[in-house]
């Protein structure tokens, strides 16, 4: 049996810009660790994104890398061979909804098969680790952001961790 571990965290934003300085940082991070990153969003991010790591201070190489990532809103990025596929980091941008249905999405692609289980406990598993970054605009969430935020052991911010 497969055993997948995962790891959810949240980050809060303001602005598709704001979003991109934050998850730059962390995407940069999991590129290094050799993850394969995704990113799910209700909007098409192409252009914000090329803006800021155009004004951004990296190696040519490490730019491309950043670019030639799918910052578009194809949710259909997530399949089994994607997620079946070693690391993996998600990125999830959208309202409540939306961040809600591609999380039951990604456990219902896991969960198809009998062979594979998803366990955020597992202390026995093969390389397999998925995080999960679910990314909640401010302005929708506002009167909510500190008990949404509360439900998650690990936030992303514009530090690096």
């Amino acid at each position: 049996m497969k055993d997948y571990k995962s790891e959810k965290s949240c980050m809060i934003y303001v602005s598709d810009y704001h979003f991109e300085m934050i998850s730059l940082l962390n995407i940069r991070k999991d590129l290094k660790e050799n993850k394969k990153v995704i990113i799910l969003t209700q909007n098409n991010l192409t252009k914000t994104a090329k803006t800021v790591i155009s004004k951004i201070n990296l190696k040519d190489e490490e730019r491309e890398t950043l670019e030639n990532l799918d910052w578009t809103n194809n949710i259909d990025k997530i399949s089994k061979d994607a997620l079946d596929n070693g690391n993996i980091s998600i990125y999830i941008k959208g309202n409540e909804d939306f961040i809600r249905n591609q999380n039951d999405r990604i456990k219902k692609i896991l969960f198809e098969s009998k062979e594979v289980a998803l366990n955020e406990n597992s202390e026995n598993y093969e390389t397999r680790k998925i995080s999960i970054v679910d990314c909640y605009n401010y302005f929708e969430i506002e009167g909510k952001a500190n008990e949404l935020s509360n439900k998650y052991k690990k936030k992303l911010t514009t530090s690096i961790n």
